[in-house]
Order: C-alpha cells, then sequence, then structure tokens
C-alpha cells in the first residue's frame, strides 16, 4: 500500500531528524517523495525545509519554505516553517524580509508557543536595518515581549537596554538595566546587564 508506506517513511523520516541522523532522515524522505500520492503531504515538505538548512548555504532552504507557504497554507506545519523562513532570511541578512515573515507568524498565531518568540526576532530584525523608525519600531517591539510572561521576557528588556544605548540614552538604559539586575532574572541575563551597565558607565 503506497500510502502506508508513505506514512511510514514520514515517521521514520521524523524520527531520524529528531535523532540527528540527518542522512537517514533524507534517505526516508525521498522515498516519500517519490511515492504519489503522498509527494504532496505537507508534513513531508515542512521537514524537507529544516533538512535542506545544512549550515552551509540558506538559499535551498529558503525555497522550499517559500514554496511550502505558498502551496500548504492553514496546515499544521505552517507556523514552524513560517517562524523557520525568518530565522534563515535573518541568517542570511535579509532583515526586512524576516522582520515581516516573523510579524506575520506573530500576527496570524498569536499565544504561546510561537508569538513572542517570533516578536522577538522580529524586533532584532528590525533593529538591524539601522534606520531610525525601525530602531524605534525594535523598542516597542521588545516592550511587547518584555511586558509579556514569556520566558524571553528578560532578554528582551535588556535588548531594550541595548538600544537606548544605541540611542545615545544612556542614563534610560541604566535604569532598564537596574530593573533587570534587580528582579528574579535568570543569571546569564543578570551578568549581561551588569556587563552593560558597567560600560554604559564606563562611556559616561
Amino acid at each position: 500500500n503506497d500510502n502506508l508506506a508513505a506514512a511510514a517513511n514520514l515517521a521514520l523520516a521524523e524520527w531520524e531528524y529528531a535523532s540527528n541522523d540527518r542522512p537517514g532522515a533524507l534517505a526516508h524522505l525521498q522515498r516519500v517523495s517519490t511515492s504519489d500520492p503522498a509527494a504532496k503531504d505537507p508534513q513531508a515538505d515542512a521537514l524537507s525545509v529544516f533538512l535542506l538548512d545544512d549550515g552551509k548555504s540558506d538559499d535551498a532552504a529558503i525555497t522550499a519554505a517559500t514554496k511550502f507557504l505558498a502551496s500548504h497554507e492553514g496546515t499544521a506545519a505552517e507556523p514552524e516553517v513560517m517562524l523557520k523562513l525568518g530565522e534563515l532570511l535573518y541568517r542570511k541578512g535579509d532583515f526586512a524580509g524576516a522582520r515581516v515573515q516573523l510579524e506575520s507568524l506573530a500576527k496570524k498565531y498569536p499565544g504561546p508557543p510561537l508569538e513572542f518568540p517570533a516578536r522577538f526576532l522580529a524586533a532584532q530584525s528590525a533593529a538591524r536595518l539601522q534606520t531610525a523608525s525601525s530602531v524605534n519600531d525594535a523598542r516597542l517591539l521588545f516592550e511587547e515581549v518584555a511586558s509579556s510572561s514569556d520566558p524571553l521576557a528578560m532578554r528582551a528588556r535588556f535588548e531594550q537596554a541595548v538600544l537606548q544605548n544605541v540611542l545615545g540614552k544612556p542614563s534610560e538604559s541604566i535604569v532598564i538595566l537596574d530593573r533587570i539586575i534587580t528582579s528574579n532574572s535568570p543569571p546569564e541575563i543578570k551578568a549581561a546587564a551588569l556587563i552593560e551597565k558597567g560600560k554604559t558607565l564606563y562611556g559616561l
């Protein structure tokens, strides 16, 4: 039965991907892609996006992700592929494209688990555009994350402090950093805040 064989190969590909066996996952995914009617299986197409991200060239994975989103809108894997595409675009240096993709994800799929990670990455993308309006947009996006209960909240607050220094507002930066230092933030965030405060005071 072609459908059963395709489903089995897809399950094996997913298991091997989770086990960091990329060659094995690719081999089983190839068997799925050559088995009609499973060739258009959204899960198989989504998995191929992640497998094509080999850390060397982003182009193939970006093309696969773009094709997936055009062909499988509304499927269960869509939000993960949108996030992946945003990450790939950011990594390639297409910060404007990354921001559009990530903000679209946050609006289309509000709430956990992806809204605030998407907003955080969108804020980083906006900040990297380095225009007055984009840096201000980044500050507002970081505020949305910082005001939430998401695990990224304190990291977003720290990024706000860094942005205030970029904007030439060291006093405002120190106020934010002090809030982090006196909070119950994770140790690595507190350490980063202490270092940033020291650099800011030295600059003053």
